[in-house]
């Protein structure tokens, strides 16, 4: 994140509270790093093993989407992007009831549908926008849309595998950690990050770096109870 639009980065955070702290005569912590500070007692634990800065805020905000039938679409523009995929799965069942609580049976079943309309598979996946409500809800999404095999995630996003210059970007727009999760518009937000980066109009500088042909869009409803995938191309 970045000081725009009233944001602040880690970094920022880091730099107030150092200040805070000198202007009350009080100890400063030494944090080499932003990792310092992320593991101290200023982000304090929410949830072990998450912390305030591994949770999303719920925010304030707006989207809008444009859907049409392809002869409607095709009086507005020669270059629509079309869902050749979509998905709804459901899970009755509460997250201290199931067998896994590292994966969402909802967002399996959904992924599942999606591939299966649109003929395509995780492969064919160029980047995706998940529902990152907390850190772990985005290392389990990639798992769950088949991106990499059960406990591999980690790994990959460790190796960059996941940023805007890696193999497969995911959360371009900052997910919901970073721009903010205003639950009704969360998932059209999605779609509209996804349509921005395939018409190659991302603002910001949060482009990506090639042709997007395929997207994914994936949206967690009710503790993971509830899942839409979406697929669009080209």
């Amino acid at each position: 994140m970045t000081q725009e639009h009233g944001q602040s980065s880690i970094k920022d955070w880091m730099t107030k509270k150092i200040s805070r702290l000198e202007s009350e005569g009080k100890d400063v912590p030494d944090w080499k790093d932003e990792m310092d500070y992320l593991n101290s007692s200023s982000n304090p634990m929410i949830a072990s093993p998450l912390r305030l800065f591994d949770c999303s805020l719920v925010t304030d905000g707006a989207s809008c989407l444009f859907l049409a039938a392809e002869d409607v679409a095709k009086t507005y523009t020669d270059t629509p992007i079309w869902i050749t995929g979509t998905g709804q799965g459901s899970a009755a069942l509460s997250l201290h009831d199931r067998e896994e609580i590292t994966t969402f049976i909802a967002a399996k079943e959904a992924a599942r549908q999606a591939y299966e309309m649109a003929g395509l598979g995780p492969k064919d996946m160029q980047i995706a926008e998940v529902h990152d409500c907390f850190t772990i809800a985005e290392v389990i999404a990639l798992e769950d849309m088949g991106f990499y095999e059960k406990g591999k995630a980690v790994e990959a996003i460790r190796n960059g595998e996941t940023k805007r210059d890696g193999v497969r970007p995911i959360n371009t727009s900052g997910g919901l950690k970073s721009k903010g999760h205003p639950v009704g518009a969360t998932g059209a937000a999605m779609a509209v990050e996804i349509f921005k980066q395939m018409r190659g109009i991302a603002e910001r500088n949060r482009q990506v770096k090639f042709d997007v042909e395929r997207a994914l869009t994936h949206n967690l409803g009710g503790s993971g109870a509830t899942c839409v995938v979406t697929i669009y191309e080209k």
